[in-house]
């Protein structure tokens, strides 16, 4: 019996042939680097207002413009001669204050630094915390005119305003002699004012506005015992002191009218229900002529 044995050898093996899978070997990415971008130093920082009023409590900000790179993490900062606790500035210059800031006048330096160059804006913002300052209105001294005498001094009286103090007063259109305290408005001169009436503009300023008020002041003669009739209006009392010091001549009126003149002014003052009261029987002189006779010694008793 023959047996027949066959030997099935595959072909890739007679051929030397590997089964194994190729292995492709990637080829790298060419790494491409960003040009350099180069910073250009900040010029011409600029706010929208050189002075930032802000009402005590609130929140408040100011935007800037500048030209220069806007990029490259902290670049701005702020500096000030007053504590700036409270204060912020991010990277595009904006200045932010929150509402802790206490009352005060703060005036602020920016400096902003870009690639290495630093550069400073010195005082390039003043910010202004206060309450709600109401502006001043209605400023009056009593009365749209002052008056006074050649030789004389002028002295008014406290003006009133209403508004938010504190305030501060200026004058203008009158001459040297004439000054305000700045910090009451009470007008005041010296004795070297010459006859004539003045258009006196008086302003009163606080932080929030103004207000302008227009006085006539008027300087004028000395009123004199003959001129204004002082003597006419005297005259009934020498009626009752014939035989003192009160002569019956102008000259001697006046002579004994100024000797006497504050117990004149006393007795023509007292109501007319007192047995001193002159002219004594009535009647009273008038407040007019009684007011005229106070301010002829006030002025120095003029012949």
């Amino acid at each position: 019996m023959n047996v027949r044995i066959s030997l099935c050898i595959p072909l890739f093996i007679l051929l030397g042939c590997k089964h194994d899978k190729e292995i492709i070997t990637p080829v790298p990415k060419p790494v491409i680097t960003p040009p350099k971008v180069a910073k250009v130093p900040i010029t011409n920082l600029k706010y929208a207002s050189d002075t930032l009023k802000v009402v005590t409590g609130n929140v408040a900000s100011i935007k800037a413009t500048f030209k220069g790179t806007e990029k490259g993490g902290k670049m701005f900062t702020l500096k000030s001669t007053k504590d700036l606790t409270g204060f912020s500035i991010d990277t595009l210059g904006t200045i932010s204050l929150a509402n802790t800031i206490v009352d005060g006048i703060y005036p602020i330096t920016v400096e902003a630094k870009n690639n290495d160059t630093t550069t400073v804006f010195a005082n390039i913002v003043t910010v202004v915390v206060s309450k709600n300052v109401i502006a001043p209105s209605a400023l009056t001294y009593g009365s749209n005119k002052i008056t006074s005498y050649v030789g004389g001094i002028i002295t008014s009286v406290t003006p009133t305003v209403s508004g938010s103090a504190p305030f501060t007063f200026s004058i203008k259109n009158v001459p040297a002699g004439i000054k305000i305290d700045a910090s009451t408005g009470v007008i005041s001169s010296d004795n070297s004012l010459v006859l004539g009436t003045y258009s006196a503009e008086v302003t009163v300023k606080n932080s929030a506005g103004s207000n302008i008020v227009t006085l006539a002041i008027e300087i004028n003669k000395p009123i004199s015992f003959v001129d204004n009739k002082i003597n006419a209006i005297v005259a009934v009392c020498f009626d009752c002191h014939p035989n003192n010091d009160m002569l019956t001549n102008k000259y001697g009126e006046f002579d004994a009218t100024k000797g006497n003149i504050n117990q004149i002014i006393e007795r023509i003052s007292l109501p007319i229900t007192s047995n001193k009261m002159m002219p004594q029987g009535g009647p009273k002189l008038s407040e007019t002529d009684i007011n005229l006779i106070k301010q002829w010694q006030k002025e120095g008793l003029n012949p």
